[in-house]
């Protein structure tokens, strides 16, 4: 009798304590979510990070610690530790596969689409759209890289069969189009031009006003050195003074011309790439909603 006693008190505390942790973990998570949704994501990680280091919860409460605060890093832009997070999360949790989504992205925010790459292969592709949200975020990536041996594989795979996310694919594609449109152009070439005709290589740099601005000053500076050659010649101070305004002016206008070429193309590079991971993040925006 006396064991029997002594059995039911060592399980009920068990269960006792089982269900404190329970409700414990309960209202962190609660409290956490009302700390996101409140704009408050730097006290939301603060709490979070130390309810990580509990030995009282399960793996699978983890999990969930671990989503939380990866959401919360995310929001807050610290996109590295939100990439961490995500991708500690285990496969025991219902949303692993979100998880690994946001985790992806945030390493494809860094630039890291190697890392990125290695968490969508994470993904179950038993559910068909999930495979399709893959491919689609695997395609943004490889264009990213411009891995585009990679990018041709994928791309044959898209079935535009889910209304949420075919714009997205449509769209991919039509950048990846936008991409071959951009026509190499020589930084020696323009820096040539603008020496026949001041500002000429950046008009051929696709810098118009860059290219106008260019002109006015160095023909202005160059008659004005002209003039002063004509009334005082090479020997006066106001020549020296306005001859070497003008070669100032004029070497500048050429190493500009040749800097343009460059900018231009990075600009148009850029341009793409926010386009490429504008239409990635669309497709993840519900899961982010959650915890907003």
């Amino acid at each position: 009798m006396k064991k029997l006693f002594i059995l039911i008190i060592f399980f009920s505390t068990i269960y006792f304590a089982s269900a404190q942790t329970k409700q414990s973990f309960h209202n962190q998570i609660i409290f956490a979510k009302y700390l996101l949704k409140n704009n408050m994501a730097e006290d939301c990680i603060t709490l979070l990070q130390n309810e990580i280091n509990s030995s009282n919860y399960s793996i699978e409460q983890k999990d969930s610690i671990y989503n939380f605060l990866g959401h919360a890093y995310y929001n807050n832009n610290i996109y590295d530790s939100a990439a961490i997070c995500f991708s500690s999360v285990s496969p025991s949790i219902q949303s692993f596969n979100e998880s690994i989504f946001l985790s992806a992205y945030s390493f494809t925010l860094l630039k890291n689409y190697y890392r990125g790459i290695e968490q969508l292969k994470k993904i179950d592709t038993i559910n068909l759209k999930s495979k399709e949200c893959r491919n689609l975020q695997l395609l943004g990536i490889y264009l990213l890289s411009r891995d585009t041996s990679n990018f041709s594989r994928v791309s044959k795979s898209f079935t535009y069969s889910y209304n949420d996310i075919n714009e997205q694919e449509k769209k991919i594609i039509q950048l990846n189009n936008d991409l071959k449109k951009i026509r190499p152009k020589s930084g020696f070439l323009a820096g040539i031009m603008s020496a026949v005709v001041p500002g000429l290589g950046k008009l051929y740099a696709g810098k118009t006003g860059q290219g106008v601005s260019s002109f006015i000053p160095v023909t202005l500076m160059g008659l004005c050195t002209f003039e002063a050659y004509k009334k005082a010649g090479v020997s006066n101070p106001r020549f020296i003074l306005t001859a070497g305004l003008f070669s100032i002016f004029y070497i500048g206008n050429i190493w500009g011309s040749i800097l343009s070429v460059s900018v231009s193309r990075n600009e148009k590079n850029d341009e793409i790439n926010n386009q490429i991971l504008f239409n990635l993040r669309i497709p993840l925006q519900k899961f982010i909603s959650i915890y907003q």
